[in-house]
């Protein structure tokens, strides 16, 4: 699987919340660890995170992701989203 056909996929999580859409990956030693995730509101507002213009980025680590299809979808319900992610600038 390509890098670019990841990219601008939705996020879903297992309860079918729509998370957002993959804006790039994060990469340590040569493996993807984690999707950095451009938030649609209703999933910065249960992660509890805001940001002043814009829509804010979320790093979403890839031990969370259940499958890639037509969407990525994640293990995680909507509510446990919070304590599953870290803002990015």
């Amino acid at each position: 699987m390509r890098a670019s056909s990841i990219l601008k996929k939705d996020v879903v999580t297992s309860d079918g919340a729509r998370v957002g859409r993959v804006a790039d990956l994060a990469v340590e030693e040569w493996k993807v660890t984690g999707l950095i995730v451009q938030l649609s509101r209703e999933a910065a507002q249960a992660a509890g995170i805001r940001k002043l213009l814009g829509r804010p980025k979320a790093l979403v680590s890839t031990r969370y992701v259940g499958g890639v299809r037509d969407v990525i979808l994640l293990s995680l319900k909507l509510e446990e989203l919070g304590s599953a992610v870290e803002p990015v600038d």
